[in-house]
């Protein structure tokens, strides 16, 4: 949800800073959900994901827009099934 409030390279090193200030235990888990909420879970909105905002700049430049509310609706599905399929495979490894 933070990246995609901020951007996802904020947002990672906020939560890279938030990482490291903990102690013990097996943080693995936690830095596996961190890569994966702030690279394939940015995608569900227009600022969320610093190559999509690069990718819009580029279509407005050629006439094209999309609106937050339809990019988030076309987003949300392979958004959504992304970050399902990357935490499966993150609980199969981990």
């Amino acid at each position: 949800m933070l990246s995609n409030l901020l951007n996802n390279w904020p947002a990672a090193l906020l939560l890279a800073v938030a990482l490291d200030g903990l102690t013990g235990g097996n943080r693995g888990p936690l830095i596996t959900g961190t890569l994966i909420g702030c690279t394939i879970g940015a995608n569900f909105t227009i600022v969320g994901s610093l190559s999509t905002v690069f990718w819009l700049n580029l279509t407005r430049a050629q006439g094209a827009t999309f609106a937050p509310g339809d990019y988030a609706r076309r987003a949300a599905l392979p958004t959504f099934a992304a970050v399902g399929a990357a935490c499966i495979l993150a609980a199969i490894l981990g």
